[in-house]
């Protein structure tokens, strides 16, 4: 079983502080804003414990199993929503596809990896790879879609790294 210690647990939460301040509550000005914010949030954090659940109760099996799984659920999750928001039409074999593409390929194929991670390296330490992609999208918002970049995100961006560095150092198992 793996346990967050001191520095671990101060890193990880220095990096949702910082993800919060990339979310940036300047931007905020009306209320579904605000429930996206949270949203971004809620996930992060879901995300991050879910790596713990996977490491405790998916312990011994296979990456690519727990992958197909993950993949399986999430898509019969979502299938209400998608069939009560659907168009009177069914969508032709290249949507389909491409969604299927992006199951399988992008999505499927990021768990395995991100399971075999956790398998090899730990939860706490495969959660900081999610950390990284905060600042990428801020780069590509300033890059691609002239986004500015605001002191705040900068801080965020800031405590983000801040936090990667801490909670992925090794610890000496002697040490509380």
């Amino acid at each position: 079983s793996e346990r967050i210690r001191g520095r671990q647990a101060i890193g990880l939460v220095a990096g949702l502080g910082g993800v919060a301040l990339l979310v940036g509550g300047e931007a905020i000005g009306s209320l579904s804003q605000f429930l996206g914010a949270m949203a971004v949030l809620g996930a992060s954090a879901c995300y991050a414990l879910g790596s713990f659940v996977v490491k405790g109760a998916y312990r011994g099996v296979p990456s690519l199993a727990v992958s197909a799984f993950s993949v399986a659920a999430a898509a019969l999750i979502t299938l209400p929503v998608a069939l009560g928001t659907a168009e009177h039409h069914a969508p032709g074999l290249g949507p389909v596809a491409a969604l299927a593409a992006l199951a399988v390929v992008h999505t499927g194929l990021a768990l395995l990896i991100f399971y075999t991670l956790i398998a090899e390296a730990g939860a706490g330490r495969a959660n900081l790879v999610s950390y990284l992609a905060p600042p990428f999208a801020l780069a590509y918002g300033a890059i691609f879609l002239s986004e500015s970049i605001s002191v705040a995100a900068l801080a965020g961006l800031a405590l983000i790294l801040s936090g990667v560095a801490l909670a992925s150092r090794r610890i000496d198992p002697a040490s509380p």
